[in-house]
């Protein structure tokens, strides 16, 4: 009773407009709506590029659980790292992830690099919505942590449904696939450094 008395009479450091305004706020919903860009572009086009490569639809199609079965020890991965070395060093860490993924999709068919693509989404996908909460309440405390998610997520949100655009883009004007992951290769290249600039608090890690 006293927690929630104390949280119902919280009076906010923080307005609307200050997160607005906050290049933090900025930087945390771009990266991670250019991470859940990659990962909805990726995953809605996954079994057509297996196609592409020439794998068996029905091969395809297994692997498309095989994220879902990665994602679940992925995302206790992702929250030791953020844990044992911070909610940043393990964003740039699943950017980096991602940067890595997506470039073996870009690539021509190999028989061996679709197969480690799929491990390395996989383990991403449990980790990409953990950290942008674990970030958010790192840098701004519990207590503020609703009100700058809830601009975060809505910046998140406008890059996020960019991703079909994007990919339809590539797709048309940059000769397939490959052309189109590019796109979504430079832009984690791009989240990557946006990143590590990010400013923590002292006292985090």
């Amino acid at each position: 009773d006293r927690l929630l008395a104390a949280q119902q009479n919280y009076q906010h450091r923080i307005s609307v407009m200050d997160c607005v305004r906050n290049k933090d706020v900025w930087l945390i919903g771009i990266v991670f709506g250019i991470l859940s860009m990659c990962v909805s572009a990726v995953l809605s086009q996954f079994i057509p590029r297996c196609n592409a490569y020439g794998i068996d639809p029905a091969l395809a199609i297994l692997l498309m659980s095989v994220f879902a079965a990665i994602g679940v020890p992925g995302s206790y991965a992702w929250g030791w790292l953020d844990v044992k070395f911070g909610p940043k060093q393990a964003s740039v860490g699943i950017m980096a992830n991602y940067c890595i993924a997506i470039f073996l999709l870009v690539l021509p068919h190999h028989p061996v690099l679709p197969y480690l693509a799929v491990f390395l989404i996989g383990m991403g996908i449990g980790g990409v919505a953990n950290l942008v909460g674990s970030l958010v309440g790192s840098v701004w405390g519990v207590n503020e942590f609703a009100r700058v998610f809830g601009i975060v997520n809505t910046i998140e949100g406008i890059v996020r449904v960019s991703a079909f655009s994007v990919l339809a883009f590539g797709l048309t004007n940059l000769g397939g696939y490959s052309g189109a992951y590019a796109i979504f290769l430079g832009l984690c290249i791009i989240g990557l450094v946006m990143m590590c600039f990010v400013k923590m608090p002292k006292e985090t890690k």
